[in-house]
């Protein structure tokens, strides 16, 4: 059973989501996942304009 989500806390809404960490390289987060850190707040902020992360509301919202 997967652990329970904080309210505001950024988690991949797409199947897959891959993002860019600090160093440029490729991390692969797939749907329900929370956001980990190292992810640069710029891509934070690009992937969620986007529509590929949001919250746990912003998923509850789109139903």
């Amino acid at each position: 059973m997967p652990a329970p989500r904080k309210k505001d806390e950024i988690v991949a809404l797409a199947a897959l989501v891959i993002a860019k960490d600090a160093s440029g390289a490729d991390v692969y987060i797939y749907q329900g996942s929370a956001i980990p850190e190292g992810i640069p707040a710029a891509e934070v902020k690009r992937l969620t304009d986007e529509g590929f992360v949001g919250t746990i509301a912003d998923e509850q919202d789109d139903k």
